[in-house]
């Protein structure tokens, strides 16, 4: 399930994924047949729903000295729970600085 959105001129990967706080996974996920190299120009998207039983209650951005452990103990959860709430990131992406981190609900 999503919503449909139409691109607008102009719209780029990035201005769409900000606009509507999505990941490329999440976004690619919901539009396997778009081919997101080329124009996005007149094509309608297909835009996911967030679950509120799995959604962020915040975003987090890693700093420096991060590491999956200290942010699970920083928001006192398993890392298991983060992992899961961050499918498109690595064990080390929580480590490297810049990297946003949906803190699940």
């Amino acid at each position: 399930g999503g919503k449909a959105y139409a691109t607008q001129r102009g719209d780029t990967l990035t201005r769409i994924l900000d606009r509507f706080d999505l990941t490329y996974g999440q976004l690619l996920c919901s539009n396997p047949d778009i081919d997101f190299t080329g124009s996005l120009e007149g094509l309608t998207l297909c835009l996911p729903i967030e679950d509120d039983s799995t959604g962020c209650s915040e975003m987090y951005t890693v700093r420096r000295g991060d590491t999956l452990d200290t942010i699970s103990q920083r928001y006192l959860m398993i890392s298991d729970r983060l992992m899961m709430a961050n499918p498109d990131l690595t064990v080390q992406d929580f480590s490297k600085v810049g990297t946003m981190i949906c803190i699940p609900k």
